[in-house]
Formats: structure tokens, C-alpha cells, sequence
């Protein structure tokens, strides 16, 4: 990444929230994203879309290549 900056975007590709600074601009970086969509489950005469959420967590890490030795 040759700045180190991200930010979120939909899949249209407008931003859809501020951009932050990883630290290390040029670096390589793993990543991992995960999702959770929240609804309202327990009130059975309430629409369940009307509570629903969906969270994301993106977490980044800088890549470190390893060695791995097998001994036999």
C-alpha cells in the first residue's frame, strides 16, 4: 500500500467514512474483515428489518514474511 491511508467505501465506491493512517506508508499488510448482522429477534409482532445492523471489523497487521523449518 503505497500510502498506508484507508478509508470505507460502498461497493460503488463513494467513502462512506474518514480515513486513517496505518503508519506505514509503502508497507505490505494482512488483513482480515468480519461481519455481523444484528436483527431484532426477540419481539415476535416487531418487524425484525426495522432493528437490523450489520457491523464490520477490519483488522490490519504489517505482512512478515517466516521461515519454516521442518526437521525430520
Amino acid at each position: 500500500m503505497r500510502s498506508g491511508v484507508v478509508a470505507a467505501a460502498d461497493w460503488g465506491g463513494t467513502d462512506e467514512g474518514e480515513e486513517f493512517d496505518l503508519g506505514r506508508a509503502g508497507a505490505t499488510w494482512s488483513a482480515r474483515l468480519t461481519t455481523r448482522v444484528l436483527v431484532n429477534d426477540r419481539e415476535p409482532d416487531f418487524d425484525a428489518r426495522v432493528g437490523l445492523a450489520e457491523l464490520y471489523r477490519v483488522q490490519f497487521w504489517p505482512w512478515v514474511a517466516t521461515a519454516i523449518q521442518i526437521c525430520i
